[in-house]
């Protein structure tokens, strides 16, 4: 009886990882999820893993169930990796690889036996990713929780718990379900590797007693119409453009017309760029970056951005199209947290970020003052 049970937890424990594929790549495909890297070599790399524990139920040879563990690994570390841009990680590919082919000779010429194979092998699958995610914790912070927590309880089950039966396959499918959610919340990386990419190269110049303190300025215009605030970006774009500086300008839903934001991108291609935030995602892809809309997407973009101007010589200015649209969608607690948090790298860093802001569209008073409050100052045209 307690072999069938573990039978069919073994089973279940492959449906379940199968089902994480699966779940990716549904993801994906209803456009949840971006075509990432990072995305489709998890999912494979599930796949290859739920296969493996199947192998492992009807009992295939041990070369086939090791070579099915290798590749799915070896797809998850290059899955994180791929966001971090880091140049050894195939050397940690090979080094992992040539490891277990050194543990599977051994263990065929019975130099040691199965049970410690299965132990040392564990550790060289599961302890180059653990360390890769643990690295990306470091980076990101509370964002990649989840990822990390699920990875870390599945490995530890399967280094204290790998002789339980049914147990083991317990704590794995709770394991790899947060896992999932993790890498659902992975969004998160990926928007800021996305703004990374999609301005150019900037090298920081040393601090000096004269560098320029930035900060948040509301420009109210004087009515509700895009052509203004068109006008007025385009003006800024010309400053900007004078003394060198780069500027970007956060575009929202389709409050401005594609035209318009492509006639200011190519005013100058290499000092202006275009971030598109819209539930309507694939629009300008030639013309702008677009992002999903939500106040996560906005305040990673303007994390990173904040910390790839911070202290260069020319600076930038990041315009913020209508902060009201924000506030309406999201409510005005969040927005200004998510501001608030922003102004001290802001200042620090010398970066500009301007926000237009529409008080006639907000029914309490508060909320005016409020932003207003917030503001190193209000621009009123």
């Amino acid at each position: 009886m307690p072999a069938e049970v573990d039978f069919l937890f073994l089973i279940l424990n492959s449906i379940v990882t199968c089902m994480c594929a699966g779940t990716i790549l549904y993801n994906i495909s209803a456009k949840q999820l971006e075509k990432h890297f990072f995305y489709y070599a998890w999912s494979l790399g599930f796949l290859l893993y739920g296969t493996e524990i199947f192998a492992r139920a009807y009992s295939f040879h041990i070369s086939i169930q090791t070579l099915l563990m290798l590749f799915a690994f070896i797809l998850f570390l290059m899955g994180v990796w791929s966001l971090a841009k880091g140049k050894n990680f195939l050397l940690v590919v090979i080094l992992v690889f040539l490891l277990d082919v050194i543990l599977i000779i051994i263990f065929l010429s019975g130099i040691i036996q199965f049970t410690t194979m299965l132990i040392l092998s564990s550790h060289a699958l599961f302890l180059p990713v653990t360390i890769s995610i643990l690295y990306h914790r470091y980076l990101f912070g509370r964002n990649v929780d989840k990822l990390a927590l699920g990875w870390v309880l599945l490995y530890l089950s399967n280094i204290i718990l790998w002789d339980t039966g049914w147990i083991i396959d317990c704590f794995a499918i709770f394991s790899k379900l947060i896992l999932l959610l993790g890498i659902m919340d992975y969004e998160f990386v990926i928007l800021v590797e996305r703004a990374r990419t999609a301005i150019v190269s900037t090298s920081p110049s040393p601090i000096t007693e004269t560098m320029k303190e930035g900060g948040l300025r509301l420009i109210l215009p004087p009515q509700l119409s895009y052509s203004w605030s068109v006008s007025w970006m385009e003006k800024k774009i010309h400053q900007n453009l004078k003394k060198g500086a780069d500027t970007i300008v956060f575009s929202f839903q389709d409050a401005i017309p594609n035209r318009e934001l492509q006639r200011m991108r190519w005013m100058n291609p290499e000092k202006v760029f275009i971030f598109h935030f819209s539930t309507s995602a694939e629009k300008m892809k030639s013309e702008s970056t677009v992002f999903p809309i939500g106040l996560t997407q906005v305040g990673a973009t303007l994390s990173e951005l904040i910390r790839k101007y911070s202290n260069t010589d020319n600076g930038c200015s990041i315009i913020l199209s209508n902060l009201s649209l924000l506030i309406n969608i999201f409510g005005a607690l969040p927005c200004y947290i998510m501001l608030l948090n922003k102004m001290g790298a802001l200042r620090e860093g010398g970066v500009d970020l301007l926000a237009f802001f529409y008080p006639e569209t907000h029914s309490d008073k508060y909320v005016v003052s409020l932003f207003e409050n917030i503001s190193d100052e209000v621009i009123k045209s």
